[in-house]
């Protein structure tokens, strides 16, 4: 079957600079004489439906925007069963980062044309809420616990700013606000009782628009990585270890336990956010289970 591409659009990604992009998008694609087919979303969670009424008319879903853009597209019924690529235009773009995808435009979407593609993992979460709700979520780059997600949550908020930038300035906006609780860490050959300032737990190296928070993590491995920051001064924190993660070096501080699973089970005392992909899944955890479907996502990738 001849390859057959559906671009899937959020024009709200990246501030909503996407949608001014749209144009510019259609010109290139149209000079690469390929069969392709444009749909903007228009509300969030839109993405499953559309690939479950296109998967029998397309074999390649190209998502254009950011890494909750990515987050949609990993949580469709059919992501097993498609090849995926992923253009990005968002505010962070850190699974776009592990693909090794590039700034433009033009440059990635010639990498989608090459049709590179391989299998690699993805994870799931199990939420349980303080509530006693509980839901389930696949992520495909990283989860995080904590200060990280109460960073991610305070982003959403910011309009005025992208990338790195973005979350350094949710990070100092934070520091009056969080209140660090105890947690419960069960891991592969590891388990950790204490207050914990944060757990980061990824697939790809980098998140928070480029903290390489899990600098040793790798796409296709059947491991998470994850990085523990310990109870720590939230000054000395962000002096002594936010520099260092931006290059990872902060997993070499003693405040920082980091190590690879295949699986954690996390308790916390009090409500906490947790962010997937940089999207909020709740504001009020009590636990969550996170593991991998190994080698389940086929996806483009300039690596």
């Amino acid at each position: 079957m001849d390859k057959k591409y559906l671009f899937i659009i959020n024009p709200v990604a990246g501030k909503g600079k996407t949608a001014h992009l749209i144009d510019r998008l259609q010109k290139l694609i149209d000079k690469l004489k390929i069969e392709y087919k444009i749909i903007k979303t228009e509300f969030s969670r839109q993405i499953d439906s559309i690939v479950e009424s296109n998967k029998s008319l397309f074999n390649r879903f190209v998502v254009v925007g950011g890494d909750g853009t990515v987050h949609d597209l990993v949580n469709s019924k059919s992501i097993a069963d498609i090849v995926c690529g992923v253009i990005p235009t968002g505010s962070g773009n850190d699974f776009a980062m592990a693909l090794k995808m590039e700034k433009d435009i033009e440059k990635n979407l010639s990498i989608i044309i090459m049709d590179n593609f391989s299998k690699i993992d993805i994870g799931i979460a199990e939420i349980v809420n303080q509530d006693g709700t509980i839901s389930t979520h696949t992520f495909a780059n990283s989860v995080g616990i904590g200060f990280d997600a109460a960073v991610a949550a305070g982003a959403r908020r910011i309009k005025f700013l992208s990338g790195l930038p973005l979350y350094l300035a949710s990070v100092f906006k934070n520091l009056i606000s969080y209140k660090m609780t105890e947690f419960q860490i069960c891991a592969d050959d590891f388990s950790y009782s204490d207050t914990v300032f944060m757990v980061a737990i990824e697939n790809g190296k980098t998140a928070g628009g480029g903290f390489r928070l899990t600098p040793h993590a790798e796409l296709d491995d059947g491991l998470l990585d994850y990085s523990l920051i310990k109870k720590i001064n939230k000054i000395k924190a962000v002096i002594n270890l936010l520099p260092k993660a931006i290059i990872g070096k902060h997993i070499n501080n003693k405040s920082v336990i980091y190590k690879k699973t295949r699986q954690l089970d996390i308790f916390v005392k009090s409500p906490l956010y947790v962010h997937a992909d940089g999207e909020i899944l709740t504001d009020s955890l009590k636990r969550i289970k996170i593991s991998l479907l190994p080698k389940t996502l086929n996806i483009i990738s300039n690596r």
